[in-house]
């Protein structure tokens, strides 16, 4: 049986949902089907997270915990150089890279890491959306935050601190070589989606001249105008599945996009406390930025 010889690891909300679709377009590269599988993050744990409303399938329909489940869910390779899968939930997770460097000793590791305020802003977003997340203000959210890490809550519910990312990213930096190692940046993957992902053909040693379909942009943020009208989009149901049955996933894709255009209410974070944000994480911003050895001062920059 195959294994990934490379991994998205994170972050969450910075764009892997995007990049994961770009990547699988690549004739020489394998995307497993099922993002957030998980397996190095739980390998052999029950998955008992707290959370609110209905549960995330990606962690209890689609995660995976044993070894030998994991390496048969790549069945389907066909001879591609390639071959890799995606789950944010890697990067955050402590024991991971150990997990990874363990099985994958020689697996390259892609991170695009986003504006912390910015990312968490846009986790909580995401969780209002699919109706799992019960405050309607920011700031009481993260006010539960502690509390929720106490009662084991699902990592998705930490916006704050998964976006401190100086020890997560040097957890990595210290398992792998650093040519295993590469960390983009999701205003880059925004900007030229194009160049970020010949960049990454590159690292991967596949064709880089290859062009994918970069003109959708996935997982966008906000909360529905009609929740009614809005809910067969996102909830399995009949709906859904004759949709996914009949329609070829380019085009399911571009119709799921196009009512998020439609159906969901931009909400943006409000200037004082996204200052208030940056300025929490200003020493970690410094200190990650020493560490890929990159210009995050963008970051630094009041509203």
């Amino acid at each position: 049986m195959s294994m990934p010889n490379f991994l998205i690891v994170g972050a969450a909300r910075a764009g892997t949902t995007s990049l994961n679709y770009y990547l699988k377009q690549h004739p020489g590269i394998y995307m497993h089907p099922a993002k957030e599988l998980n397996f190095f993050a739980f390998e052999g744990q029950a998955l008992d997270f707290k959370y609110w409303g209905r549960p995330p399938s990606q962690y209890f329909n689609t995660s995976i915990v044993d070894i030998a489940a994991y390496t048969h869910s790549f069945a389907d390779v066909e001879g591609q150089s390639a071959i890799g899968e995606a789950s944010t939930v890697y990067l955050y997770w402590p024991s991971a890279p150990e997990r990874i460097k363990f099985y994958l000793p020689a697996c390259k590791i892609i991170m695009i890491l986003r504006h912390p305020a910015d990312r968490g802003f846009s986790h909580y977003v995401d969780l209002r959306r699919k109706n799992r997340e019960p405050y309607e203000n920011y700031s009481e959210a993260l006010q539960a935050e502690d509390e929720r890490r106490n009662q084991n809550w699902l990592w998705d519910y930490y916006y704050r601190e998964v976006g401190c990312y100086y020890k997560q990213v040097q957890r990595y930096s210290e398992t792998f070589n650093p040519a295993q190692l590469r960390v983009f940046l999701y205003e880059d993957l925004c900007n030229n989606p194009i160049g970020l992902v010949q960049q990454i053909f590159r690292f991967l040693e596949v064709n880089d001249h290859f062009i994918p379909d970069v003109s959708i942009r996935h997982n966008q943020s906000g909360i529905p105008k009609n929740r009614f009208f809005y809910s067969p989009v996102w909830k399995p149901g009949l709906l859904r599945g004759l949709v996914k049955n009949l329609l070829p996933e380019n085009l399911r894709k571009r119709m799921i996009a196009r009512a998020n255009e439609t159906m969901l209410e931009k909400i943006t974070l409000s200037p004082n406390l996204r200052n208030h944000l940056t300025e929490y994480y200003r020493q970690d911003i410094l200190k990650l930025q020493d560490l890929i050895q990159g210009d995050l001062s963008s970051w630094l920059v009041q509203a």
